[in-house]
């Protein structure tokens, strides 16, 4: 079973998680929230902007290919309009 952070609904979490947070505060909210996959779309002008807003954030990492130990790649493209990650157990 796979629950994946493409499109979040609630905004607080994501935003905590992704926008604002290095990878080791990322990582203790993405695993309280069960997410096994995480998605960036590194294309997407709103990514880009959360990018630039929250250069310490989830994003940002990702943007740079700097990828977390808890998140591995998920075989693809690095250039791909998406990127997928699983969350490592």
């Amino acid at each position: 079973q796979l629950r994946a952070y493409a499109m979040v609904s609630s905004v607080s979490w994501a935003r905590r998680c992704v926008l604002e947070t290095g990878a080791e505060q990322s990582e203790s909210l993405i695993r309280e929230a069960g997410v096994t996959l995480v998605a960036y779309c590194p294309s997407d002008p709103e990514a880009s902007g959360i990018v630039k807003r929250y250069p310490e954030g989830l994003y940002a990492l990702l943007e740079q290919n700097d990828v977390p130990a808890f998140l591995a790649p998920i075989d693809g493209d690095a250039e791909a309009p998406i990127r997928l990650y699983r969350v490592i157990p």
